[in-house]
C-alpha cells in the first residue's frame, strides 16, 4: 500500500503550466500521511525495537524522548500547543558500549543505527591529543526527508528495473530474430552436417562388450546462477552514513551503495556504523537478506564528492597480474550510478554538473537544497541569481518559484550534455526543498528547453496578478513531403506586458527564468 500510493503520485505527473505543487508539511501530510505512517510503524514496531525500549542494561540505556518530538523525530507542538522545541532530540536514543570499551550514543532510525562516541580525541593549540566531548551530528528534522527518500527510491527502483528488464528482453528477441534468419540461410547445409556427424559417430565399448553411454557435455554444464539486475546508489555527502545504511537495509533490490565523505573521521564513523549494524540491526526489509549481507553492499569512499562523481566517467582500469592471481574484483568505483543522492549543507548547485554526468541514462537524482532564504526570499536575490541562474519571486508562491529555480538549474546543467530531466516529485518543506528528477539522454528534448522556460512579470506590491513570457517558441510544421511533421524553433515575441500592472497600476517586477512546465 505504501509504495502503491507513492508510485501513483510519481507516475501521474501534474502538467499545469504554472502551478507546480509547492507543498507545505500540512498539505503534504494530507496526501502522504497514511503511507509514511505505515512505513514508519512497520520499521519501528519490530521485536528488536520493543526490546530496546524496555532494555535497561548498562550497555543499552534507553533515553526517553521529550513530548515535543513525534515518533518520526519531527518537530511538533506539545499537547498544550506550546512553541516548537528549538533543539529537538532523536526519538530513539540509547547508550551502547562497543567491544573496545568505547561508550557511544546510539540513535536508531528506521532499521539502521548510528553511533556517536561520547568522547573523541582532538588536538589542542599545541598539537597535543586531548579528549573532548563528542558531538552528535544528527538532525532529527531531516528524518522526514530520509523516510521520503527511502519510499521514493523503492518506488522508482521497481519501475526502473522493470524498464531495464523489458529493454533487455527486447534486445534479446531482436538478436534471436537475426540469428534465426542466419539459421534459415544455412539450414540445408547445417542439417546435412548434423546427419553426417551422426553417421560417423563412434560409440566406444567397454571391456565387457557393452556400449558406453555418451553424455552431452552441454547438458552436464552447471546452470548459471541468476544474477540480480544492477541497481547502485551513491550517497555523495554521507556524514554518518545513515542514508546508505537505511538504503542497504530497507531497499531489498540494491546491489551496491557507495557512502562518500571528504572527512576521514566521517569515513571512520561510517565503517564503525557498518560493523555495528552487521551484528545489532534487528532485520532487513527482505526476510531472505541478513543484515550482514546487506551491510556488505556498502562501499566507503573518502573523496571530494564532485571528484568522485567525475571519476566514474573514466573507463575502468585493467586489473594487474596480482589482482588476477588473488581474484580481486575490479574497482567498484568505476561505473555510473542508478541513483545519486545529494544532501548538502546549503545549496546543491556545485554538485549538479558532476551528478548529471555520473547518473545512468534514466537514473534518478535526489536533490536537497536547505538555503530557502536564498531561493524563496528577496533578501539575497543577487546570490540566488549567481547560484541558480534566476531571480526569486516575492509573494505567496515564492516557494513554488524556488522549486522551479532548482529544477531550472538542474535542467540547464543536464542540457549541456544532451540530457533532459523529468521531475517526478518536488517538495518545499520547512527550510529546505527536496526534488526527485530522472535524467534521460534526449537531445530532442533538450531543444525544447528554451520554449519551456519563461519569464514572469509579477505585481508583487499591488494586486498580485502576474503575466508570463516564454523565452523561445516552437511550432509543429509539415515536412517537404507532406507525410510528416517536425518542430521548428524560433524567438519569442517582445514583452507581454508593460512596466505597470494593467489591473491596478502598480509596478510590475520581472523574475527570470523559470520552467513553465514541471514535465519539461
Amino acid at each position: 500500500m505504501t509504495l502503491a500510493l507513492l508510485r501513483e503520485s510519481i507516475l501521474h505527473l501534474h502538467s499545469h503550466p504554472l502551478h507546480l505543487h509547492a507543498l507545505t508539511p500540512i498539505k503534504f501530510a494530507k496526501i502522504y500521511l497514511r503511507a509514511l505512517f505505515t512505513h514508519s510503524t512497520q520499521l519501528n514496531s519490530t521485536p528488536h525495537s520493543r526490546e530496546l525500549s524496555h532494555h535497561r542494561s548498562p550497555h543499552h540505556t534507553q533515553t526517553a524522548a521529550p513530548p515535543t518530538t513525534t515518533i518520526m523525530g519531527k518537530r511538533a507542538r506539545t499537547s498544550s500547543q506550546q512553541p516548537i522545541a528549538p533543539n529537538p532530540v532523536p526519538a530513539y536514543a540509547f547508550l551502547a558500549t562497543l567491544e573496545d570499551g568505547v561508550e557511544c550514543t546510539a540513535v536508531r532510525e528506521g532499521l539502521a543505527t548510528v553511533l556517536f562516541p561520547k568522547t573523541v580525541a582532538k588536538k589542542d593549540k599545541s598539537g597535543n591529543d586531548v579528549k573532548a566531548e563528542g558531538q552528535v551530528f544528527y538532525n532529527p528534522i531531516q528524518q522526514f526527508n530520509r523516510d521520503l527518500s527511502v519510499l521514493a527510491i523503492r518506488a522508482f527502483g521497481e519501475v526502473y528495473l522493470k524498464e531495464k528488464k523489458e529493454k533487455k528482453a527486447g534486445k534479446k528477441r531482436g538478436g534471436e530474430d537475426e540469428r534465426g534468419k542466419e539459421r534459415k540461410a544455412v539450414a540445408g547445409w547445417g542439417d546435412r552436417t548434423q546427419e553426417s556427424a551422426r553417421e560417423i559417430e563412434v560409440v566406444p565399448e567397454t571391456e565387457g562388450g557393452q556400449k558406453k553411454e555418451v553424455r552431452d557435455p552441454v547438458q552436464e554444464r552447471p546452470m548459471k546462477a541468476s544474477i540480480p539486475p544492477k541497481f547502485t546508489i551513491l550517497d555523495a555527502l554521507s556524514a554518518t552514513g545513515l542514508r546508505a545504511l537505511r538504503y542497504a537495509l530497507e531497499i531489498p533490490f540494491i546491489t551496491s551503495a557507495t557512502s562518500n565523505d571528504l572527512d576521514p573521521s566521517a569515513s571512520q564513523s561510517i565503517r564503525r556504523n557498518i560493523q555495528y549494524n552487521k551484528i545489532h540491526a534487528p532485520k532487513t526489509i527482505d526476510p531472505a537478506l541478513t543484515p550482514d549481507a546487506a551491510m556488505s553492499k556498502i562501499h566507503v569512499e573518502t573523496a571530494n564528492a564532485t571528484h568522485h562523481m567525475y571519476s566514474v566517467l573514466s573507463p575502468p582500469k585493467p586489473r594487474t597480474e596480482e589482482e588476477y592471481a588473488n581474484s580481486r574484483p575490479r574497482d567498484h568505483r568505476f561505473g555510473k550510478y542508478d541513483v545519486i543522492d545529494l544532501d548538502p549543507f546549503g545549496t546543491a548547485v556545485p554538485f549538479l554538473d558532476a551528478a548529471v554526468q555520473a547518473v545512468n541514462d534514466g537514473g534518478l537524482l535526489c536533490i536537497t537544497c536547505t538555503d530557502a532564504g536564498v531561493w524563496a526570499s528577496m533578501g539575497y536575490s543577487e546570490k540566488c541569481f549567481s547560484l541558480y541562474g534566476g531571480m526569486p519571486i516575492k509573494g505567496e508562491w515564492s516557494h513554488e518559484s524556488g522549486l522551479r529555480l532548482i529544477l531550472y538549474a538542474t535542467a540547464t546543467a543536464a542540457a549541456r550534455y544532451g540530457c533532459s530531466i523529468e521531475p517526478l516529485l518536488s517538495l518545499s518543506i520547512d527550510f529546505y526543498a527536496r526534488v526527485f528528477v530522472r535524467v534521460r539522454r534526449s537531445p530532442q528534448e533538450v531543444k525544447k528547453l528554451a520554449s519551456t522556460s519563461m519569464m514572469v512579470y509579477n505585481c508583487d506590491s499591488g494586486c498580485g496578478s502576474w503575466r508570463t513570457q516564454s523565452l523561445g517558441k516552437r511550432k509543429e510544421e509539415k515536412n517537404k513531403n507532406g507525410d510528416g511533421t517536425y518542430l521548428k524553433f524560433g524567438l519569442a515575441m517582445a514583452p507581454t506586458t508593460s512596466s505597470e500592472c494593467p489591473d491596478c497600476g502598480f509596478p510590475m517586477h520581472v523574475y527570470y527564468p523559470l520552467p513553465s512546465s514541471p514535465s519539461q
